[in-house]
């Protein structure tokens, strides 16, 4: 396993705000807003905990984590579920959420999550009862929208009139953070290019299928991260459309072939060549953290997540 790329620097960037400038870094010694909310049960002596906090401090030493993030714990009432109803994980996220929104009433939050289980629903109820104070909501597309946990066209219609956005890449989140004002343009920038970084080095270990379809995904955030940097005078991320050709042609899907013949001529065009290759550059990446995950909107803002 991975962790998705971009997906630590975008918590850092909610958790910065809209305020910051281009020199902006996280202080050395500042606490940050970052919340784990979890439905995995508290055992005994703190078993599951110490894992979570373990992996925590593998990704401060490896990938500059920039935080120690709080995590509140579920209990077994929360796991016991039958034939994919993910009821008992929302009632306890939820619960879990109330209880700290008690706790710190004077904060705003924003939730990042997936569909695959019950964060959607967390979120939409967050938003339901907590009014303007839950600023947005990213949920990471891990099935089609119609499959998600409380799918129903009522619900649908709903989604779309929230601030929920539904993402593919964390570049693709951060654009739609941009628009909602919760991160800076510079922020916007940083998490397109942590994201493109982490991805080129996870390369070498993505299936081939993993190649064609994601370098799809994050070449298309990527483009219209680059028109809102152009928009604001700031340099662009770099593309990937340079990148080593991994998928013959002739084994991606259509989307894809399109995409990267589009990418490869403009490429081309930028550098005055002509490539005739019978394949395309591609790349992509996996995911780690497994669940929902969130930073703060801005200073003075809790956030709430999970692994």
């Amino acid at each position: 396993k991975a962790v998705y790329p971009g997906v630590l620097e975008f918590y850092k960037q909610l958790d910065m705000g809209a305020g910051g400038g281009a020199g902006a870094e996280w202080d050395e010694g500042r606490l940050g807003n970052l919340v784990f909310l979890s439905a995995r049960p508290h055992v005994y002596k703190d078993v599951a905990e110490r894992a979570s906090f373990a992996l925590f401090d593998k990704l401060q030493k490896t990938m500059g984590f920039y935080t120690t993030p709080s995590l509140l714990a579920g209990n077994f009432k929360g796991i016991k579920l039958v034939l994919n109803d993910f009821t008992p994980i929302l009632d306890k996220k939820y619960a879990n959420f109330t209880e700290f929104a008690a706790v710190y009433p004077e904060y705003s939050y924003v939730f990042v999550g997936d569909n695959g289980q019950a964060d959607l629903c967390v979120a939409d109820k967050a938003m339901d009862n907590y009014g303007t104070k839950v600023k947005a909501a990213f949920i990471h597309k891990v099935c089609a929208q119609e499959k998600s946990f409380g799918y129903s066209e009522a619900a649908r219609e709903r989604w779309a009139s929230r601030r929920i956005c539904f993402f593919h890449t964390y570049v693709g989140a951060a654009v739609s953070a941009y628009a909602w004002d919760l991160i800076s343009v510079y922020g916007l920038k940083r998490v397109g290019e942590a994201a493109r970084a982490q991805l080129l080095d996870l390369v070498p270990k993505l299936t081939v299928k993993q190649k064609e379809v994601l370098y799809v995904h994050f070449q298309t955030d990527i483009d219209e991260a680059n028109e809102r940097l152009r928009d604001a005078g700031v340099g662009e991320i770099e593309g990937l459309q340079h990148l080593t050709r991994a998928i013959p042609v002739r084994r991606a899907s259509a989307a894809a072939r399109e995409v990267a013949a589009e990418a490869v001529a403009a490429a081309a065009a930028a550098a005055g060549v002509l490539d005739t290759a019978d394949d395309r550059p591609v790349v992509t990446a996996v995911e780690e953290v497994e669940g929902p995950a969130a930073a703060g909107a801005g200073e003075g803002s809790k956030t709430e997540s999970e692994l």
